[in-house]
């Protein structure tokens, strides 16, 4: 039979934990999984971290980073935007059936949509993107989640999925960018609520017999350990491509300008020029923050340990920049 599962959580490694645990159930049911995170962002399998948000400002708000497991590009996630997941057997996954579900749903309150290439869902009125997909699939079993924006906050998205780091020669796989908007600017009166309730619904009319699907239990063995997985700094930001990030700054004792090469989220190799009258200054600095993970606080610390007044001054400015 078909099952619903509502999550219980806005924690986005614990719902990506769950996600993985229905994937692998290896289950002959279709089944639906509707979640929501909160003050997220979220990156393709394939991405690089630094190239797609900024990292310090997430830092700094409390802004969360997750990895997931299937392709597509980053998004931001907050209580306005609703996540949806099927997973379904190999022999009946059908994308355009799925995302139809999807379509029925915003239908219940008067808003015509398209599906648009393979990946998104447009409303028809204006062609804004409401719902991005990304897919996953085994030899039995086929994933395929998404968005859907209905009262999200589009500025905070457009302040995190901006790399603020000064210049990034980087590899991975870059998201697209589209005209993003909220289903409520069509429907002032669609609210969350109502949209997962439109989306049960619509879901019981195309797939038939369906049934809820009680939570796992909160010492599920399998989710704890795919949670500690997925909100693990080797597997958020380790995983990221290699790339070369550089910083520039003029200080009262000479310019300087740093190339980390990063590999696994760490500093592999580092390199210093500058035009300061002492050389043996220039020379302390790449031996002290090889080996570093790639976040500004830790090459600040780094260069703190050095113990000299402009490697502090540097350090001071290094913990300042979006890293």
């Amino acid at each position: 039979m078909n099952r619903i599962i509502i999550g219980d959580s806005f924690n986005p490694w614990h719902n990506l934990a769950v996600e993985k645990r229905l994937y692998r159930m290896d289950d002959e049911a279709c089944i639906l999984y509707i979640w929501q995170n909160a003050n997220t962002v979220v990156i393709g399998q394939n991405q690089n971290a630094w190239k797609e948000c900024d990292l310090a400002a997430m830092e700094k708000d409390g802004v969360r980073l997750a990895r997931r497991e299937s392709g597509g590009g980053a998004v931001f996630h907050d209580l306005g935007n609703i996540n949806f997941t099927f997973i379904t057997p190999t022999e009946v996954h059908d994308v355009r059936k799925q995302l139809q579900v999807v379509q029925s749903a915003a239908a219940m309150f008067g808003i015509e949509t398209e599906q648009s290439g393979r990946n998104d869902i447009l409303i028809s009125a204006n062609g804004c993107k409401f719902s991005g997909n990304a897919f996953q699939k085994n030899a039995r079993t086929c994933l395929h989640h998404g968005t859907i924006l209905i009262a999200a906050d589009t500025a905070r998205a457009g302040k995190y999925l901006t790399p603020s780091v000064r210049k990034l020669q980087a590899k991975g796989v870059s998201s697209v960018r589209s005209r993003i908007c909220n289903l409520s600017s069509c429907n002032p009166e669609l609210t969350v609520p109502g949209m997962i309730e439109a989306l049960q619904k619509a879901f019981m009319q195309t797939y038939g017999e369906t049934e809820s699907m009680d939570m796992f239990a909160p010492d599920d063995t399998e989710i704890a350990e795919y949670e500690a997985t997925l909100s693990s700094w080797d597997w958020r930001v380790g995983k990221t491509p290699a790339c070369t990030i550089q910083l520039e700054n003029r200080f009262d004792w000479g310019e300087i300008e740093l190339y980390l090469d990063v590999h696994c989220g760490v500093v592999e190799q580092a390199k210093a020029y500058s035009d300061a009258m002492d050389e043996e200054l220039v020379l302390l600095i790449a031996p002290a923050i090889t080996g570093c993970r790639a976040q500004a606080q830790s090459i600040a610390r780094a260069m703190r340990g050095i113990g000299r007044r402009e490697t502090d001054e540097l350090a001071a400015w290094v913990a300042q920049q979006s890293i």
